[in-house]
């Protein structure tokens, strides 16, 4: 592992331009750290990972036990998602670059990964210490370009090439777009049915969250579960579910949730569709 403890830190608030990890050409030899609370995009994020060659990713939930992480152990790269509990993604990249932090690499690479995609996103994710910012759906060409940069290593990417998908026009968006799921997996279809899998059983639960909190005129808990649930819909293919859950965020957080309350059964709806549209791929044999 490089030794990061000899390299100056620069002061809160400034950010210094951080050169990419000195280069070694194995990437199973790097160690990662994901920090990302959502099961579905854990396991798409570490699929994509381990395709591109990662073997050693640590996850972990939350922006706190991402910095108990890197106080005991080194990494060659954080990816960063921004919306986390207890201590979201700009907090723990601004504790991260403290000149007090007891992380052992101040200077570490920390990508962002982020659902939000509006504009200034970028920025606010790089005046917070991080060095990249990559959108959700993350996509494979994307991911591995900015661990390319970073990392300074050489990556293959088995089954993406071919796989760009055809344009789906809006009016023929399907329940389930198979095809941009599989593209996101480089067509590994053994991952596809696990993240589906995952995917169909979180959704469940976040229904249930957001109806309950919505009932109980909770707007931040319902905003989480609903901006949890679009994210999670947009890296499965799920468009439909996803752009749906995105109106009832935007609702919660403009305090509306009695008409957040109307579009939950749509939302529930749109979920059954995706799984039934869906089972044929997770209950294919080997």
């Amino acid at each position: 592992m490089s030794d990061y403890h000899a390299n100056p830190v620069e002061p809160l608030g400034v950010r210094a331009e951080r050169a990419p990890v000195p280069e070694a050409s194995d990437p199973a030899s790097r160690r990662l750290l994901l920090v990302e609370d959502n099961p579905t995009n854990q396991e798409v994020a570490l699929g994509l990972l381990r395709r591109l060659g990662f073997r050693r990713v640590e996850v972990v939930p939350d922006g706190r036990r991402a910095l108990e992480a890197l106080e005991r152990s080194d990494f060659d790269l954080v990816l960063m998602d921004c919306q986390l509990p207890e201590l979201d993604g700009y907090q723990c990249a601004r504790r991260i670059r403290r000149p007090d932090t007891r992380v052992r690499n101040q200077r570490i690479p920390v990508i962002a990964m982020t659902a939000h995609a509006m504009p200034g996103d970028r920025e606010k994710c790089l005046a917070s210490g991080m060095d990249d910012y990559l959108s959700k759906p993350v996509q494979t060409g994307a991911m591995k370009a900015a661990l390319e940069k970073w990392l300074q290593v050489s990556l293959t990417a088995p089954g993406l090439a071919g796989m760009a998908a055809e344009p789906v026009p809006p009016e023929a968006v399907p329940a389930f777009d198979e095809a941009d799921l599989l593209e996101r997996v480089m067509g590994d279809r053994e991952l596809a049915r696990r993240i589906l899998r995952t995917f169909l059983a979180e959704a469940t639960r976040q229904l249930a969250t957001l109806a309950e909190a919505v009932e109980r005129e909770d707007a931040g808990r319902a905003v989480l579960a609903a901006h949890s649930l679009k994210g999670a819909a947009a890296s499965v293919g799920g468009a439909l579910v996803s752009a749906t859950a995105r109106r009832v965020e935007f609702l919660g957080r403009a305090g509306d949730l009695p008409a957040a309350r109307e579009l939950i059964p749509e939302l529930a709806a749109l979920c059954d569709d995706f799984g039934a549209a869906s089972e044929r791929l997770w209950n294919e044999e080997e």
